[in-house]
């Protein structure tokens, strides 16, 4: 699995920026990912719009299992790369996007009246900050 490769980084201190992402980076995932389904102590919920940046109708949790459900690896904090890494770009090149996406999502989801969708949208926006943060950090302290 490819988060044991990240294990040398939970020794670092609780507010090292890498450390804060990927604790709330596996938060994030838990409590996004899967939302529409719900489960035994949460009911379904979701949210649905229509993306002008997609030109098609988007869901919360389509957004959660494409930005959300996979396994990260900070690499450039792991190996002390002296330069920014390939993924390292791509998520600064991405979150732009990304982030357009989540606000379309939140302005529907503040029509809708759906606190539930507003509370994880907080939540995952904050994510998206403390990764940059972690990424532009790094790198400022070459």
């Amino acid at each position: 699995m490819k988060l044991k490769k990240n294990y040398p980084l939970l020794s670092l201190p609780s507010d090292h920026p890498a450390r804060r992402f990927l604790a709330e980076f596996t938060d994030c995932r838990m409590l996004c990912v899967g939302r529409e389904i719900g489960g035994p102590d949460s009911r379904p919920i979701e949210q649905v719009w229509f993306s002008e940046i997609e030109d098609k109708e988007c869901s919360f949790s389509e957004f959660a299992y494409k930005y959300l459900s996979f396994d990260v690896v900070l690499d450039g904090w792991l190996t002390n790369a002296t330069e920014m890494t390939a993924s390292e770009r791509d998520v600064l090149e991405k979150l732009p996007h990304v982030r357009g996406l989540l606000a379309e999502c939140k302005i529907a989801a503040n029509k809708a009246g759906n606190e539930e969708i507003l509370l994880l949208t907080a939540k995952v926006e904050h994510l998206f900050d403390l990764w940059e943060q972690s990424i532009r950090l790094r790198l400022s302290n070459r």
